[in-house]
């Protein structure tokens, strides 16, 4: 059976493989602190949406409709649990002790709140809405405690947590960028098309939040 999207099905099933790998190194990371909860819920869940958005873009039209809904709600709802990690752990992170505790509840209430719109949704710009609202939370929230706007004080800004806050940024950065080419129906014809080059970006934002889960910048938070 030909597949209706391979390129678009091979780079999803790439991130999800991508995603799991991320996920097994930061269980098995050795070196302490250890990572937070919230990256593996981001990475395992990112696998997870991308597993069957791969599964979706290759066979939707040899699927039954009830299949294909039920896979298409469980990617929304998927994406939405990716998104709610990132902010929870890097949270967590950031404000060990659960100084930043009022961040993961308000990422929760989003969550919930788009889960109730991806119920029913039949459009994926709202999980990419949904996604970039977090990038900017996380992002808004990291230069705040550098700066001492958020939090008791400042954060004791050294080698480490600029490397944690650089690979943070550049993958908010880079997730924007990966929106950016859906927004323009940026394509590569006739071998790319928008929603591969969104896949490709997307992997290496992904590698950016890997790396700034890896660095655990949260003995230094103030």
């Amino acid at each position: 059976m030909m597949l209706s999207e391979p390129i678009t099905t091979l780079t999803d099933y790439a991130i999800a493989l991508e995603c799991l790998i991320f996920a097994a190194c930061l269980l098995k990371q050795a070196v302490p602190p250890k990572p937070a909860k919230g990256w593996i819920l981001a990475f395992g869940s990112t696998a997870l949406a991308a597993a069957l958005g791969g599964t979706l873009h290759g066979w939707v039209a040899a699927l039954p409709p009830g299949w294909a809904l039920g896979l298409w709600r469980a990617m929304l709802l998927a994406l939405g649990v990716a998104s709610y990690g990132l902010v929870a752990g890097v949270s967590a992170d950031w404000g060990p002790g659960g100084k930043l505790g009022w961040v993961r509840q308000l990422a929760l209430g989003k969550l919930a709140v788009y889960g109730l719109w991806a119920w029913q949704a039949e459009s994926f710009w709202g999980a990419i809405a949904d996604y970039l609202l977090s990038m900017l939370l996380v992002a808004g929230l990291v230069v705040g405690l550098i700066l001492g706007l958020v939090g008791s004080g400042a954060v004791l800004v050294g080698p480490a947590q600029r490397v944690a806050a650089g690979w943070l940024l550049g993958g908010v950065g880079l997730s924007f960028a990966a929106a950016g080419v859906q927004v323009v129906q940026l394509a590569l014809r006739p071998w790319l098309m928008p929603n591969d080059l969104y896949h490709l970006v997307q992997m290496v934002a992904l590698y950016a939040f890997f790396r700034a889960a890896q660095q655990h910048p949260s003995h230094a938070v103030g």
